[in-house]
């Protein structure tokens, strides 16, 4: 098949032949991986710009751009919300689609690998709260910031994305999840616990979910049951696709769950519940809650009412180790 290579991708490929610097070289692979005609004839070519891009990359992280090697930098991000969820993945997956989808937080998008550089936190509103995501940058063998497996070590929940439509969606799975895994970091379903210790070494287990991505390309239902049969260990799967929408809602319902926690409302007597509820860890009890609330209802206990999602009735009296689920709403009295 012909490259049919455009005129904007030949003017880039002129300027990638000419660049005197390092930056003008990685401007150039960027846009000729941005402006290449994607079909199969040009599948080689792809891969070789990309190639490029990745070595580009890590000479200018490591060397400073021809100067003195640069300080590697470290990034802490304030917590906020019911939860942090770290975005996985290898270069190109979509992750930065799926992100601003999620939060409508800026990130940087576009059609060539290693476009974040560096974490982009945002917020996923969920119901009546919200949950962090970060946007780390990919998780490859060509190249990876070294800081990003701490990044992924502090997540409760991880969303591994893989694109569908791309040349081989199991590497995607299957890359991200060894390299982490030698970096003491295991993506794990989220049925299992999250932090283990193996001859003295911690590893970090993170529940994972799997976010495949670009469901509306030819072809991606077919594509989705390869990679239910194939991938492994089995996460649990969200079929998304970031430009129609289409899967959000139940893969913000999956992270939801992922994350293992119930929302408790307060309510002093005879008044009505508060709207935004306290986040608790799920198998919670009502001495969890009232400590939430405050100290002195702790030490002052006497028994609280409880009512549960749709009751309308006056609620049922309890002792302090009356276990909640989500959504139900508490009066303390002390």
């Amino acid at each position: 098949m012909p490259a049919n290579l455009t005129p904007d991708y030949l003017a880039a490929e002129e300027r990638y032949k000419k660049a005197a610097s390092p930056e003008e070289k990685l401007e150039a692979l960027e846009a000729m991986l941005s402006t290449i005609p994607k079909h199969k004839g040009t599948e080689k070519l792809q891969a070789d710009i990309k190639s490029k891009l990745a070595k580009q990359r890590k000479q200018m992280e490591t060397k400073g751009a021809g100067g003195p090697a640069r300080h590697k930098e470290m990034y802490t991000i304030s917590r906020e919300g019911a939860g942090r969820i770290v975005l996985v993945g290898a270069p190109n997956t979509g992750k930065s689609r799926l992100f601003v989808a999620l939060t409508a937080a800026p990130s940087e998008v576009a059609d060539y690998p290693f476009t974040t550089r560096k974490p982009c936190p945002g917020m996923m509103p969920f119901e009546d709260i919200t949950i962090q995501l970060i946007d780390a940058p990919a998780v490859s063998t060509q190249y990876m910031e070294s800081w990003v497996p701490q990044i992924i070590r502090h997540a409760d929940v991880a969303l591994l994305v893989v694109d569908v439509s791309s040349m081989d969606p199991v590497r995607q799975i299957r890359e991200p999840v060894a390299i982490l895994e030698e970096r003491k970091v295991r993506l794990v379903p989220c049925t299992e616990s999250r932090v283990g210790d193996e001859s003295g070494v911690s590893i970090a287990q993170i529940p994972t979910i799997l976010a495949v991505s670009f469901m509306d390309v030819d072809g991606a239902r077919e594509m989705l049951e390869l990679l239910a049969s194939e991938a492994a260990p089995p996460f649990d799967v969200a079929a998304v696709s970031a430009a129609s929408g289409e899967g959000l809602d139940g893969l913000r319902r999956l992270i939801f769950d992922g994350l293992r926690i119930d929302r408790v409302f307060s309510k002093q007597p005879g008044k009505k519940p508060s709207p935004a509820p306290f986040v608790l860890a799920k198998g919670s009890t009502v001495i969890d809650f009232a400590e939430k609330v405050h100290r002195d209802f702790v030490e002052r206990f006497e028994f609280a009412r409880v009512w549960r999602r749709g009751d309308e009735k006056e609620g049922i009296r309890v002792s302090k180790d009356f276990v909640l689920v989500d959504g139900d709403t508490v009066e303390l009295h002390v």
